[in-house]
């Protein structure tokens, strides 16, 4: 599990995605989101994209993918999320999700990141932040209290 500890400010991570036709047909089932835009060629052809679009929130779910696996990872909730929708994403791209450490507060176990999702030609199509709470404050033992700590336990 992870704490604040293991963070520093420009730490980064991410995560890539191509979305494929299921991904829409499943969000849509799991959410009850059946706006035709992005499940009818049809309607979308006529529509001001041309085609159909990805839902939006299924695309910052990377985000959340990150947040919630890579970095910060176990350990954590998120506790605030803001998001700006950009650009759409159709069917076929593929989206990077990343996250970097812009501060830590110490005192209430927590740290903020900035998030975005970018297609692979370079089209930022989400850009945003997190607040994520630490659910335990981490202490970093060294080698000399990890001893200290061993021998306690085993007395």
């Amino acid at each position: 599990m992870n704490t604040l500890y293991d963070f520093k400010v420009g730490d980064k991570e991410s995560y890539t995605m191509t979305m494929v036709d299921a991904d829409v047909v499943l969000y849509a089932c799991m959410t009850g989101d059946f706006n035709p835009i992005h499940i009818d060629d049809a309607y979308a052809e006529k529509g001001p994209y041309g085609q159909r679009v990805v839902h939006d929130m299924l695309v910052a779910g990377l985000i959340s993918t990150v947040l919630g696996t890579k970095m910060p990872g176990p350990g954590s909730s998120c506790i605030q999320n803001t998001l700006e929708f950009l650009a759409p994403v159709y069917i076929g791209d593929t989206v990077t999700a990343s996250v970097q450490v812009i501060s830590r507060d110490m005192g209430q176990n927590q740290m903020t990141l900035s998030t975005q999702c970018v297609k692979d030609n370079g089209t930022v199509v989400i850009k945003g932040h997190a607040l994520m709470r630490f659910l335990e404050h981490g202490v970093r033992l060294n080698s000399t209290m990890k001893k200290i700590y061993k021998a306690v336990e085993n007395a």
